[in-house]
C-alpha cells in the first residue's frame, strides 16, 4: 500500500507521497497537480525547491537539505 492511499484517523486520505512531499494543494484541492521550482543550488546540486499548485500558484511545500516542509500551518 502507497502512503498516498493510507488513511489518517479521521479516515481522510493522506495529502502526501512517499518521500512526504504534499501532493494535494491545501489552498484549491488540486491532487498531484503541481511543478517544482529550484530555489538554490551549490555547486549546480539542487539543495532547496518550492512544490507549487498549478492551479492556485500557491506554495505547496518547501524541499531543503532532503526534508520536506509542509506549508501547514
Amino acid at each position: 500500500m502507497s502512503r498516498e492511499n493510507e488513511t489518517t484517523n479521521n479516515s481522510k486520505p493522506m495529502a502526501y507521497d512517499t518521500l512526504l512531499g504534499a501532493v494535494v494543494c491545501d489552498n484549491c484541492g488540486a491532487k498531484g497537480n503541481y511543478r517544482h521550482v529550484t530555489v538554490d543550488k551549490i555547486d549546480y546540486i539542487e539543495t532547496e525547491r518550492e512544490r507549487i499548485c498549478n492551479n492556485c500558484d500557491e506554495l505547496m511545500d518547501y524541499w531543503a537539505y532532503g526534508h520536506w516542509q509542509s506549508n501547514c500551518p
